[in-house]
């Protein structure tokens, strides 16, 4: 926790928002990570500064959707959704924790948060069968908890750290469920992806905006053009004259716009600018030509 990262006196570092967010994008890229095989960054709830500035800032490799099963935490959850979608992060897995406690008496299991059914969910409406885990009560996940929270009050431990303890059998193949389909998804993504450069620009002249993307790996160069008229009319409205102050693209994923009439970090994602492209007139394609001739 960014607030917990005073290591000189243990007291908690009180930071606002705005400032909040510059310190998480700094943590992840300027931190010296080593060899990794993954970083899981763990969100706060909600459509904060945080979460707004790491998908604005970071090119993540997709989301794991972590709810309970309650209509109110999956409303906080669909209103996040909402935000990491528009950056078109890709949505890996949806996670049910605490969705059940099995009784150690009788082994019966009881749904201490209801039995809500969310299969025609918009949370799920991304995430196949496969790629849905229901995590249930563990005293051992809790024992867990409270062993590293303690290690790590305590500066660790003289003797080293102490062994965590062994996860009860419906936690433990729940968990590596989970880890298997992500790496598997995972690493599917990390080979498919292709090299794609992406610009964009506003052509005040034309009154349109100019995104061009170059896939090295296919060899091909597209150009889509989108009207600024049809991207003033997205909800909510901007006025009639407004036109793009600034144009940034957000990991390769989204073009952010900032408006003549004060509207600014307006969001949308490639997909949505090709469909609106294409309702005008079909993006023109061709072979990439060598930036040298």
């Amino acid at each position: 926790s960014v607030g917990f990262s005073n290591a000189l006196t243990g007291d908690a570092n009180a930071l606002r928002g705005p400032l909040a967010g510059r310190v998480a994008t700094q943590v992840v890229g300027r931190t010296d990570w080593g060899a990794l095989d993954f970083l899981v960054l763990d969100f706060p709830p909600g459509m904060g500064d945080v979460p707004v500035a790491v998908a604005r800032d970071v090119d993540l490799s997709g989301v794991v959707v972590v709810s309970t099963p309650s209509r109110v935490a999956r409303a906080d959850v669909e209103r996040g959704l909402g935000l990491l979608r528009a950056f078109g992060v890709p949505e890996l897995a949806l996670v049910d924790n605490m969705a059940y406690f099995a009784c150690s008496n009788c082994g019966a299991e009881h749904s201490l948060f209801g039995d809500a059914d969310f299969s025609s969910d918009d949370v799920v409406a991304n995430i196949p069968p496969s790629r849905r885990f229901r995590l249930p009560f563990s005293r051992h996940v809790r024992d867990a908890n409270e062993l590293a929270s303690s290690s790590s009050s305590a500066g660790g431990t003289a003797g080293g750290a102490a062994a965590a303890p062994a996860l009860d059998a419906d936690s433990a193949r729940a968990y590596a469920d989970l880890a298997q389909a992500l790496v598997a998804d995972l690493l599917r993504s990390a080979f498919a992806d292709r090299r794609l450069e992406i610009s964009a620009s506003f052509d005040a002249k034309a009154g349109a905006l100019v995104v061009r993307e170059l896939d090295d790996a296919a060899g091909e160069a597209r150009e889509a053009r989108v009207p600024i008229a049809a991207l003033r009319e997205r909800p909510p409205a901007n006025r009639a004259d407004a036109t793009p102050t600034r144009v940034a693209v957000v990991a390769k994923r989204a073009v952010a716009l900032d408006w003549s009439d004060g509207r600014r970090n307006d969001i949308i994602d490639l997909a949505t600018l090709r469909d609106l492209a294409s309702s005008v007139s079909s993006p023109s394609s061709s072979k990439a030509a060598d930036p040298a001739a």
